[in-house]
């Protein structure tokens, strides 16, 4: 399962690279300088690569730290030339705030915790005697 999403990961980044090559004043590889994209902008992309391709990079794309952070209410929203197409509404920024409170409570475990709380487990589960069924016998004449 962990390649499959790795190789949708390195899948995603190399897309965003090419889209970065091909549409230089709207996608970014440094995550630090990606702006609000425009509203439908997938429906302009799948005339240059298919959909299948551009679901996750998008998805990638959208869902950084970096872009979330990007979508304030009022900010302008880009068109693959670079130019203003919207602008980012109050319920879009609330669900990015959202999105990103909800990613700084989830505290990653060390390895330590991770290692304790399986071993406690095994553990558990040796000490549990096998539960056996009863044996009756019914007895007919």
């Amino acid at each position: 399962m962990k390649a499959k999403l790795k190789r949708k990961h390195q899948a995603g980044d190399e897309t965003i690279s090419k889209l970065a090559q091909l549409y230089p004043r709207a996608f970014f590889v440094f995550e630090q300088r990606r702006r609000p994209l425009k509203v439908g902008i997938h429906n302009d992309l799948v005339a240059v690569l298919p959909w299948r391709v551009l679901r996750y990079a998008l998805m990638h794309y959208t869902g950084n730290t970096a872009y979330l952070r990007a979508l304030r209410t009022g900010a302008a929203r880009i068109d693959l030339q670079g130019n203003a197409a919207g602008a980012v509404t109050a319920d879009e920024a609330a669900k990015a705030q959202l999105r990103l409170a909800t990613r700084k409570q989830a505290t990653p475990r060390s390895k330590q915790q991770i290692v304790t709380t399986a071993l406690a487990s095994w553990q558990a589960h040796k000490q549990r005697k096998p539960q056996r069924k009863p044996n009756i016998r019914v007895w007919r004449s």
